[in-house]
């Protein structure tokens, strides 16, 4: 989330920026170096110039119109929001993994009944401490399969 918040300020500020610019005109001012300068004041004695889209005046048009920065705005929210709630996804699925595998750690001694003697006086695992085994697997499988979706899933949405 802490690396969020400088991406949301940023584009909160180049919102803002647009929003103003969307309500005054741009002026495209040519250094004689070969510089160009943005203003919102035109420079005294400017020639028109026809290739930048106006004859009259030599206003550049606005970066976007104040429908476009809202509509952009709310794009922005909701894949914030959708990169949170996969980032709490993810969480709770590192969680689960992490629970699961400690879970098998923990199971991998037999429980009382799952050994059994043999004839030379050595023992044997049941077939019941290979279920169990299996099951518990199966669950960090489960939760492994979970956290490599939501990690795809945010790497699709540009993490």
């Amino acid at each position: 989330m802490k690396t969020l918040l400088p991406l949301v300020c940023g584009l909160a500020l180049a919102a803002a920026a647009a929003t103003a610019l969307s309500q005054a005109p741009v002026y495209k001012l040519r250094q004689g170096e070969g510089g160009t300068v943005y203003s919102d004041q035109p420079k005294p004695g400017a020639q028109p110039r026809p290739d930048l889209g106006d004859t009259k005046t030599n206003v550049v048009a606005p970066i976007a119109t104040p429908e476009q920065v809202t509509k952009y705005n709310e794009q922005l929210n909701e894949r914030i929001a959708r990169r949170d709630a996969l980032w709490d996804k993810q969480l709770k699925a590192l969680v689960a993994l992490n629970t699961a595998k400690d879970a098998q750690k923990l199971g991998e001694e037999p429980l009382p009944g799952e050994r059994r003697g043999t004839v030379s006086r050595k023992s044997r695992l049941t077939e019941e401490y290979w279920a169990r085994q299996a099951a518990l697997q199966a669950d960090v499988d489960r939760a492994q399969a979970e956290l490599d979706g939501v990690r795809d899933e945010l790497r699709q949405l540009g993490n």
